[in-house]
């Protein structure tokens, strides 16, 4: 179990209050616009109907709070799970000073209601702080956290990165590394600290290819094409992660696969027992996409995957949904979009990472991070949180 840090008796809450006025307006015009199907400008790609934004429901902690030292200079990359009625979301928080010392660290909060948070604090921790010869690839950060459950087993997949900028933000190379779990709380245990295994990752960059500067982990479902022990043909757990070549950039996303959730091996192995991946990713670089969540709607078969857009190369500046029948082939024509700058209430430059959980039988609830205002950076970003109504129905091609 997480337990607060030492200065806070309880996690402390956040969000205890009605929704502003702002978010309130929030609704009403994202309604409005699911409604008039409005395309967004100089494109043809509409926005998906339905959709109400409710405004800002974690902010990082103020001077003097419990998780300050945490989480203070910002929280981003919204992980959302849901355990029985309880919601889970991992996020990073960002240590204060924008320093090289301000590590981004993955963090838990709980809630019941999506509206009113308890932080728990964190759940790991930056390699170089843990061990200051570390030979890790999360030196500099363990963030970004993508968890699944099977066999009463947790495993959590996250970024690591052994270096960041001047300013604490994680730098590229982006690898993927693994922890463990009874609960979903924790406590979390690195396959890093076992013996033999410190420099293990599950996948890492591959040289001179669509992916050779960023491989970094995302959505694990099981394969619905996996037809049991004996399938040669098919793993039976995929994992659509992001990559991106290097500098000028382009990102997109790609499928790994395993038949192992523990597969892991040295980053500098020869013949490295990592997990398997595609050649090719998903949908062309120059659609320029990162981060994915997946939602199955039973009612009619179809999937649908939440990924962020990327502006001009420099910040992700809306969440799109595709939708298909077969999650290891996607149309780039079957799009929509669900937030960007006109349709938060309170992010109207910067939109971040966009996870979903179903909440009942009528609705999807969905949270991203963003800069409160026009701001585009990385830091000082909140989690806002907003609703779809269910069920999901599939979009024709534009």
């Amino acid at each position: 179990m997480i337990r607060p840090r030492r200065n806070s008796v309880r996690g402390r809450r956040t969000g205890e209050r009605s929704l502003s006025n702002n978010a309130a307006c929030a609704i009403i015009c994202a309604t409005s616009r699911g409604l008039e199907k409005e395309k967004k400008a100089g494109t043809d790609m509409r926005y998906l109907t339905g959709y109400q934004d409710h405004g800002i429901v974690l902010r990082p902690d103020r001077p003097g709070e419990p998780f300050y030292s945490v989480d203070g200079g910002g929280v981003r990359e919204a992980i959302l799970n849901r355990v029985e009625d309880v919601y889970y979301l991992f996020y990073d928080g960002a240590r204060p000073g924008a320093t090289p010392e301000s590590y981004w660290t993955a963090c838990l909060a709980k809630s019941r209601d999506m509206l009113h948070w308890e932080k728990l604090g964190q759940v790991l921790e930056a390699g170089i702080v843990e061990n200051p010869q570390s030979q890790s690839l999360d030196a500099r950060t363990a963030s970004s956290p993508w968890v699944f459950c099977a066999d009463g087993k947790w495993y959590m997949y996250y970024v690591g990165s052994a270096d960041c900028s001047p300013e604490g933000v994680p730098a590229c190379p982006y690898h993927t590394l693994l922890a463990t779990a009874d609960r979903i709380d924790g406590p979390w245990r690195k396959v890093t600290h076992e013996p033999g295994k410190e420099k293990h990752v599950c996948f890492m960059t591959r040289p001179d290819s669509w992916m050779d500067f960023t491989a970094s982990p995302g959505h694990v479902m099981e394969n619905p094409h996996w037809k049991g022990p004996g399938d040669r043909e098919n793993d039976r757990y995929l994992m659509f992660f992001s990559g991106a070549c290097r500098p000028p950039m382009a990102r997109s996303l790609g499928i790994a696969s395993t038949n192992d959730l523990g597969c892991t091996d040295d980053y500098d192995s020869p013949r490295p027992n990592h997990w398997r991946l595609r050649e090719t990713p998903i949908l062309s670089p120059k659609i320029d996409i990162e981060n994915s969540s997946i939602y199955y709607e039973e009612e009619n078969g179809f999937y649908f995957l939440f990924t962020n857009h990327i502006k001009d190369n420099r910040y992700t500046d809306a969440v799109y949904v595709y939708c298909t029948e077969d999650p290891c082939h996607w149309d780039a024509d079957r799009c929509r979009i669900l937030v960007d700058g006109s349709v938060s209430g309170w992010a109207h430059g910067a939109i971040g990472l966009a996870t979903v959980a179903k909440a009942d039988a009528h609705t999807l609830a969905i949270v991203y991070d963003g800069v409160e205002g026009d701001g585009e950076g990385h830091l000082n970003r909140k989690i806002g949180y907003g609703t779809l109504p269910l069920p999901l129905a599939p979009f024709s091609k534009e």
